[in-house]
C-alpha cells in the first residue's frame, strides 16, 4: 500500500542510477479474499532486500485502510514481453557490480546490501548540476552519435561516475544494444584494487559476449578511444588531450569507504610515453559553472604519474576546449560536463 504520511517523489531522468532492481508485483483487485483493497500491490518476498521488515514496519490493516481512506488504485496498463530488455538494461546500471568491468562487490557495504554513504560526500541526487555555458554535452549523447562497434563510457553505481565502459552492438531507431566490457586484470595492483570492489577505469577490457539492451542514451557519458587488441579485448588509458580527474592522496591500499569520502583534482593530460604519463593541474575559473584553467603558481604544475599507478585516473571527464570564438578571455580553457565533474566543483 502507500506508504502513510509519504508524499510522491520526482527522480530526474538522468539519477537512474537510484534504481537498484524491479521487484515483481501483482495489483490487487480487492476480490481476492476479505480485507484485500483494490490498488495495493502484493510483492515477491524473493526480490525484496534483506532487512526490508525492519526498515518498513507492517501495520494493521484497519488502520491502513482508515489512514488511507480505502486507498483505490488505479488501473495498471499490462506489461509488455518486449520490457524485458529495458529491466536488463536497468540492472546493468544499478546491478551486481561484478558483473560490470570485472569489479566484485565491495566488503563495505551494510547488511542490506546497501553502500554506506559517509556524510561528507554530498548526495548526487541533491545536486543541482548545471548546462553547459558554451557547449552541448547532450547533443553528444545523442542517438545519433552512437554507432556500432564503438566503446563508450557509462556512469557506475559506486560514486555515479563515468567508470564503467561497453561497447555498442547495434542501434535500432531509439533501441541501443551492448555489451559491457569487464576489466581484465594486467597488474597486481589492478587485482588488489578490483576485488575490494572499486571499479577501475584504466587498464585492459574484454567485451562479453551478453548483449543488453536501452531505449535511452542517458546511461552514456562518452565515447571512448580504445586502443582494440586480440579477442575484443581493449586497452583504455589517458591520452593526451583529454581531462581526467585524479584521486587526491591515492593509495593502494583504499577501500570502498574511502573511495566514497576521497577528494579530487583536475588534470589536463599533456602525453603518455608508455612509462609516464604526464598531466597539467587545471583550477576552476570564477564566474563560470564548470570552466577550468590551468593553475597559476610560481611552481610549475605539470607533475608526472608512473603508468603503473595509473589506478589514480579515477574517470575522464567529457571536455570542449574554448576558442576565441567562444570567449576571448577563456581562449584555450576546458568547459566540462557537469555530471563527471568531482562535485566539490558544483
Amino acid at each position: 500500500m502507500p506508504a502513510i504520511d509519504k508524499g510522491t517523489h520526482r527522480i530526474p531522468s538522468t539519477e537512474v542510477l537510484r534504481f537498484s532492481h524491479k521487484v515483481p508485483s501483482y495489483r490487487l483487485t480487492g476480490a481476492e479474499r476479505e480485507g484485500t483493497l483494490k490498488g495495493w500491490l502484493e510483492l515477491d518476498v524473493a526480490s525484496l532486500p534483506s532487512g526490508f521488515a525492519d526498515a518498513f514496519p507492517s501495520i494493521s490493516l484497519d488502520n491502513a485502510a482508515l489512514k488511507s481512506g480505502k486507498f483505490e488504485g488505479t488501473p495498471v496498463n499490462p506489461v509488455k514481453s518486449e520490457a524485458a530488455e529495458e529491466d536488463a538494461a536497468t540492472h546493468a546500471r544499478s546491478g551486481d557490480p561484478k558483473e560490470q568491468n570485472g569489479v566484485a562487490p565491495s566488503s563495505d557495504a551494510d547488511g542490506a546490501g546497501h553502500l554506506n554513504s559517509p556524510s561528507a560526500s554530498p548526495d548526487p541526487a541533491t545536486i543541482d548540476y548545471p548546462r553547459g555555458e558554451f557547449h552541448d554535452f547532450e547533443e553528444d549523447t545523442s542517438i545519433e552519435k552512437i554507432k556500432r562497434g564503438q566503446i563508450w563510457a557509462l556512469y557506475s553505481e559506486v560514486d555515479q561516475y563515468p567508470k564503467y565502459y561497453a561497447k555498442i552492438k547495434s542501434v535500432a531507431g531509439s533501441i541501443v544494444s551492448y555489451s559491457w566490457a569487464e576489466l581484465l586484470p594486467q597488474r597486481k595492483a589492478d587485482i588488489i584494487w578490483s576485488t575490494k570492489g572499486l571499479p577501475c577505469a584504466c587498464g585492459r577490457f574484454k567485451v562479453e559476449r551478453k548483449t543488453e539492451s536501452c531505449d535511452t542514451t542517458e546511461i552514456f557519458s562518452h565515447m571512448v578511444h580504445a586502443i582494440p587488441g586480440k579477442r575484443d579485448q581493449y586497452d583504455i588509458y589517458p591520452r593526451g588531450g583529454e581531462v581526467w580527474a585524479l584521486y587526491k592522496d591515492w593509495s593502494i591500499e583504499w577501500t570502498q569507504s574511502d573511495l566514497e569520502k576521497c577528494d579530487y583534482d583536475v588534470v589536463e593530460v599533456l602525453e603518455h610515453t608508455g612509462s609516464v604519463i604526464r598531466v597539467l593541474a587545471l583550477t576552476k575559473v570564477d564566474d563560470h559553472d564548470a570552466v577550468f584553467m590551468p593553475e597559476k603558481k610560481e611552481v610549475s604544475q605539470t607533475f608526472e604519474i608512473p603508468a603503473g599507478e595509473s589506478l589514480r585516473f579515477s574517470h575522464q571527464i567529457p571536455a570542449f576546449r574554448l576558442t576565441d570564438s567562444d570567449s576571448s578571455e577563456l581562449q584555450g580553457y576546458w568547459e566540462l560536463h557537469s555530471l563527471s565533474m568531482p562535485r566539490k566543483f558544483l
